[in-house]
């Protein structure tokens, strides 16, 4: 598995002009796959999809289906974790009066 680091940070380095996301998918989703355990890794395939996202929407928009199921890992609480630990100060301004009060004015 380490072997596929060096190759998706290649990969996925070409210049904007040359993103052609049906070819890049497979190794952004390799990435993407490997940063639940490497940290770097999803840092860096996160940093791609946002350049791509900026530069080149309208390449990367018709693959939304096949990128963002790859995403749900890094936005789900762990399982060992309840989501009001996992989200507190989310959870919390959410039940604040004072946000409740601000949404009916």
């Amino acid at each position: 598995m380490n072997a596929h680091k060096p190759f998706c940070r290649q990969v996925l380095s070409v210049p904007d002009e040359f993103v052609d996301v049906p070819l890049l998918l497979p190794a952004l989703r390799k990435c993407l796959q490997l940063g639940l355990s490497f940290h770097p890794a999803a840092v860096f395939a996160v940093g791609v999809l946002e350049r791509w996202l900026s530069s080149v929407p309208h390449l990367v928009a018709p693959f939304y289906d096949q990128i963002f199921p790859h995403l749900a890992d890094y936005i789900k609480p762990p399982k060992r974790i309840s989501a009001r630990q996992y989200f507190p100060s989310i959870l919390f301004s959410l039940s604040d009066p004072a946000f409740v009060n601000r949404r009916r004015s």
